[in-house]
């Protein structure tokens, strides 16, 4: 059995020839685009004809924001580096702030962000891309599979990328009805993730 076929046996509840071990396809060259090529894959290339396999990670839709400007600025001072990025809409601007790599804030800082990234939620198109997933799938060939994506639940997203987990604790404890009104509309998109995955040839989705 090739890796591919190992690694379907066992995602489909059978016996695989041989207990499949797998490698993220992005810790192969840091790109997260598929199965690397040329000279980055040559390394690899004794590992995966011996029997290591690869998962590919293939996003098959796009956001699309409208009258959404985002930023990044970076500077230095007193010898730490600060990244500093913003989401510009029309109903407010929101900040996040890195220094020297590490997050000291997410984008909520007050009760009225949620208002403001709601509102970039409401304004967000999500499009089908299945196209990246036959490119993927011709990639692979016998070396692993392709799984789609439908990254993080709304609370997730709330918690570990729009609040941080300390503002997200907090202000569910305190029932801030920004915070609940957001994840209503971050549903609404999840189920809209939801069904275009449902709708691609893809099997596997993480």
């Amino acid at each position: 059995m090739t890796s591919r076929q190992n690694l379907q046996a066992v995602l489909e509840g059978g016996t695989p020839e041989r207990t499949p071990f797998l490698v993220y396809d992005g810790l192969m060259d840091g790109q997260w685009n598929g199965l690397p090529s040329g000279a980055d894959l040559e390394p690899w290339r004794p590992l995966l004809d011996s029997g290591l396999g690869v998962m590919q990670h293939c996003n098959v839709f796009r956001k699309i924001e409208h009258d959404v400007k985002r930023s990044c600025e970076v500077r230095t001072t007193g010898g730490r580096r600060q990244k500093i990025s913003r989401i510009e809409t029309p109903v407010g601007t929101l900040e996040s702030h890195r220094t020297d790599g590490w997050s000291d804030g997410k984008w909520i800082h007050d009760e009225a962000d949620y208002a403001i990234m709601k509102w970039v939620v409401d304004h967000t198109e999500i499009v089908p891309n299945y196209e990246r997933f036959e490119e993927f799938e011709a990639k692979i060939g016998d070396y692993g599979i392709t799984v789609t994506e439908a990254f993080r639940t709304p609370m997730q997203t709330i918690n570990i990328d729009v609040a941080g987990t300390e503002r997200f604790c907090l202000d569910y404890g305190m029932q801030v009805p920004g915070l609940f009104e957001l994840f209503e509309a971050l549903r609404k998109q999840f189920m809209t993730v939801i069904e275009l995955l449902g709708n691609c040839r893809g099997r596997y989705v993480k």
